[in-house]
């Protein structure tokens, strides 16, 4: 911080009257007295495109908050302002110096010059404006103080937990520090979906468009008023309830598919609120191109053949996992489906010419009814959405979108 010395030295000269000069020259008859008279030109009085103590008066007065001068207690806002305004005060100090010279120069020269105005001027000077700089450095040091530092956040606190759950809108609040200024949490869950939180407020509502399951706080950042950025891991995960099963995994065992190998589509899901028992589980596979290929179904059972209903793969309902099991051969015969039941062939309704291939359409079956579905677009290959979602809150819940990797749900034929 600048330090400012002002030192005025006023030189005020009494002004004293000529003495009268007379040269006399006698003679016998006659005496002469000659007197001799100077006249001075004063200049004007030095001057500056600025008015200091207005603009103290205004900054330092009229424009701040009644409070402003207390500085334990008043607002960051007032706070801010009172320091700012200090510190447009004082960026005149260079200017105001040069000043002040050129006046002490000027009054020395000419002091029958010298008005009560500007005696009053130079007290301004000497006591006010010389306390600025003291002043500016102790509210500065006391924003610092207080709107600083590592800024102190509680972890969200849910004002309706019976409302978190997918498709419904929850409503939250965080306890901050005077010195939190805004930030943000994001939360991601198993099948990367996200969503984020502004903190900013301290307070607010969310709509919860995912298809649920835990999400967990991945990245979270908050700012104090020196801009100054900070991370914390307090936050907890926040489980997001839903209604039926979700899946949170789709994905090929290899990419590359020779002639005569096998290939494996594994799936995962986990179970929702409502306690339903899943009949069937059933995919689509296109081409990239657009070109429709085959679908196939997976059943119920572990245990192959099952009176040949189901086919296809295997699913374990224990553990929420199993897998749709393929077998290549060829592009010119079109062999039906294995005897047991186990195996889906990839024929001659998949030429290689159309790879790759991926997973355009997936959904499982309860008493004979689509429960839930989800497609992948393979245009860009970034997200997958669920559609008519079933939620608490709402009837359905269009198009919950989350992102999708596509090389885990595509594979090329390579024959």
């Amino acid at each position: 911080m600048r330090k400012l010395f002002l030192i005025f030295f006023i030189l005020i000269i009494s002004c004293t009257n000529s003495a009268e000069e007379t040269t006399t020259i006698q003679d016998i008859t006659t005496t002469t007295s000659l007197v001799s008279t100077t006249t001075t030109t004063i200049p004007p009085v030095p001057t500056v495109d600025f008015n200091i103590v207005e603009i103290y008066n205004t900054k330092l007065g009229t424009e701040l908050c009644s409070d402003a001068t207390e500085i334990d207690a008043t607002s960051e806002t007032c706070l801010k302002q009172y320091r700012d305004n200090l510190e447009t005060v004082f960026s005149y100090a260079e200017n105001l110096q040069t000043y002040i010279t050129e006046l002490n120069t000027f009054f020395e020269a000419y002091p029958s010059e010298m008005t009560e105005a500007y005696t009053t001027f130079f007290q301004f000077v000497n006591d006010e404006y010389q306390a600025v700089p003291e002043t500016y450095r102790i509210v500065g040091n006391k924003y610092i103080e207080r709107f600083g530092g590592v800024p102190s956040i509680s972890d969200i606190l849910i004002l309706n937990p019976d409302q978190l759950s997918s498709g419904c809108t929850i409503d939250w609040k965080v306890d901050a520090g005077e010195n939190f200024k805004d930030g943000y949490v994001i939360y991601k869950n198993n099948t990367n979906e996200q969503f984020m939180i502004n903190l900013t407020n301290k307070s607010g509502s969310l709509e919860l468009v995912n298809s649920g399951g835990t999400f967990y706080p991945t990245e979270i950042v908050f700012r104090n008023y020196l801009n100054e950025v900070f991370n914390s891991e307090i936050f907890s995960s926040l489980y997001i309830t839903h209604l039926f099963p979700r899946f949170t995994k789709f994905e090929f065992d290899k990419n590359i598919v020779g002639l005569n190998e096998e290939l494996k589509l594994f799936i995962e899901w986990e179970d929702g609120v409502e306690n339903i028992d899943i009949d069937s589980f059933s995919i689509s596979i296109s081409s990239i191109y657009g070109t429709y290929a085959d679908g196939a179904s997976l059943g119920i059972s572990n245990q192959y053949p099952w009176e040949g209903m189901m086919y296809g793969g295997y699913v374990d309902y224990e553990k929420n996992e199993g897998y749709f099991r393929f077998l290549t051969v060829g592009t010119t015969e079109n062999k039906p489906n294995s005897d047991d039941g186990s195996t889906r062939y990839i024929n001659n309704r998949f030429d290689p010419v159309k790879s790759p291939f991926f997973v355009s359409w997936a959904a499982y079956y309860s008493g004979g009814i689509k429960i839930d579905s989800n497609e992948a677009y393979g245009d860009n290959g970034e997200y997958r959405v669920y559609r008519d979602y079933r939620s608490k809150c709402k009837p359905l819940v269009n198009k919950v979108n989350f992102p999708l990797d596509i090389n885990k749900v595509q594979f090329s034929l390579d024959y």
